[in-house]
């Protein structure tokens, strides 16, 4: 699936005292991925890895981090330049034709079985009462890294806690904005035969707009408080 330039997207999270005047932060430190000294486990990365995680609208980011209710800093990202990614938000992959038909392939069968089961693993809810979810997100994890080794720049899927769509793309954090930043896998000659640096987001993405957002209780965007055009 092609993303093409200038597709939007959002970035979310909870206005603490560090990003309480938006005027005065770094929105491309603040709101981008964190550095990897810094970076927890995630549904597509391991700790110590860190992609960009957004989604296709505000209300999807709020309920990805669990923002109801509560006083959220929002970014747009605009791509800058066109993508390549793997869909997972759709309801079908692989046909293999029927059982009766000359061109039924077997094998495609397990193909579409294993894909469905990967959707699952990707849109399903894990219990937030749970500090590492090391476990949990084993599978997809190795799924994300073997895609990036094909030079895939991410992936989308159905959001676990929203009606939206969740994106994960391969790309970090930008060291010009984050110091404490390095790229993954950290110039390992082996891995880097393997797998690609880590581009930084800044590569893709600009950030239109910074915004202050109350959440409602349903997780929806409330009002506006302020905005910041960059």
């Amino acid at each position: 699936m092609d993303i093409y330039i200038d597709t939007v997207f959002y970035r979310a999270r909870e206005q603490d005292n560090s990003i309480k005047d938006i005027t005065g932060i770094d929105p491309y430190k603040e709101m981008g991925p964190a550095p990897y000294s810094k970076a927890k486990t995630n549904r597509m990365s391991p700790a110590g890895i860190s992609y960009l995680y957004v989604a296709e609208d505000k209300d999807t980011a709020f309920s990805e981090c669990c923002l109801n209710g509560k006083r959220a800093v929002i970014a747009e990202f605009k791509l800058k330049d066109s993508l390549q990614i793997i869909d997972f938000s759709r309801s079908s992959f692989y046909w293999a034709g029927s059982i009766f038909e000359d061109d039924y392939d077997h094998d495609g069968r397990w193909i579409s079985s294993f894909l469905k089961s990967f959707v699952n693993e990707i849109t399903m809810l894990v219990d937030d009462e749970v500090e590492d979810h090391s476990y949990d997100y084993a599978a997809t994890q190795v799924i994300a890294e073997y895609l990036r080794s094909k030079h895939y720049d991410g992936v989308c899927f159905k959001s676990s806690v929203s009606d939206g769509k969740s994106y994960v793309f391969f790309c970090g954090p930008d060291t010009e904005h984050t110091p404490d930043a390095y790229p993954y896998p950290f110039g390992d000659p082996y891995l880097s035969d393997m797998l690609p640096i880590l581009q930084p987001f800044t590569e893709h993405f600009d950030i239109g707009y910074i915004e202050v957002i109350d959440v409602l209780n349903d997780g929806k965007a409330g009002n506006v408080i302020e905005t910041r055009m960059l």
